[in-house]
């Protein structure tokens, strides 16, 4: 299941915990506790009354008070009517005017959502990231050495590569779950890989999932006279490595034609 999906879903369960949001009611939320408070019940419940007194969303306001943050009435159905009429006072409308509880509990539903990514984008949680050595083998062979670091709960898609060289190319994937562990969040795929498609040469990652993740790429024991530049591309990275002098359009166009970006994350 997503990060996403993990915390909306803890945050979901604090509507029916009998103390709402409350320190001993985050002991039973892993997902919030971890990227709000670094594990500590105390510290993340502080951290949600500071954003809840920081937001300015209709939406997450509501879902504050459906999911109980300082509950004032002790149901959902109570809390979900007591802040359609505060917010009708604060838009100075008649309370015959007043939303009901279940546009109420419509507008929790999307603040839940705005929320949980709120928590995730402002976690300082590292995102995946993908460490890439080249190391040239012979004139115009090279090995290819991917590091996936996954630390986090980001889903993510296989790690798709594409080589193109003047002539042919060569394309794969390594899934994370086929990959040998070296430590915790360190994955490395078995064997690394092999290629030989001649000068110049086009080497293009993608890893797509529920985060964008970050790039490395290092080039080892390349001969003086070749040139190498790395290229950031959406939702990937790679490099290209040839002779001053060498047409590398003709590649770059061949890349995006056959870019492993085909089938989009779900």
């Amino acid at each position: 299941m997503a990060m996403r999906d993990d915390i909306i879903g803890e945050l979901e369960s604090f509507a029916d915990a009998e103390s709402g949001i409350s320190v001993e009611s985050l002991a039973h939320t892993p997902q919030v506790t971890r990227i709000l408070g670094h594990g500590s019940p105390e510290q993340a419940f502080h951290a949600l009354v500071g954003i809840r007194r920081r937001n300015k969303s209709r939406d997450v306001a509501a879902a504050f008070a459906h999911i109980g943050l300082d509950r004032s009435a002790s149901n959902v159905e109570d809390r979900l009517n007591e802040f359609a009429l505060t917010w009708a006072e604060r838009m100075g409308l008649p309370i015959t005017e007043a939303p009901s509880s279940r546009t109420v509990r419509r507008w929790s539903k999307s603040g839940i959502v705005m929320l949980a990514v709120q928590l995730i984008e402002g976690s300082g949680v590292e995102p995946p990231s993908l460490h890439l050595d080249l190391l040239h083998k012979s004139p115009s062979s090279f090995i290819m050495l991917p590091s996936l670091f996954w630390m986090s709960g980001y889903e993510m898609g296989p790690a798709r590569w594409i080589v193109i060289g003047t002539e042919t190319h060569t394309s794969g994937e390594v899934r994370p779950e086929d990959c040998e562990e070296h430590g915790r969040g360190f994955l490395q795929p078995r064997n690394a890989l092999e290629f030989d498609v001649g000068i110049p040469t086009l080497v293009r990652w993608t890893w797509l999932g529920e985060t964008q993740p970050t790039y490395q790429i290092r080039h080892i024991g390349v001969p003086a006279d070749l040139v190498t530049m790395t290229v950031h591309t959406p939702g990937g990275a790679g490099s290209v490595i040839y002779r001053e002098g060498d047409d590398i359009d003709a590649i770059a166009d061949l890349a995006e034609a056959l870019d492993p970006r085909i089938e989009e994350y779900p």
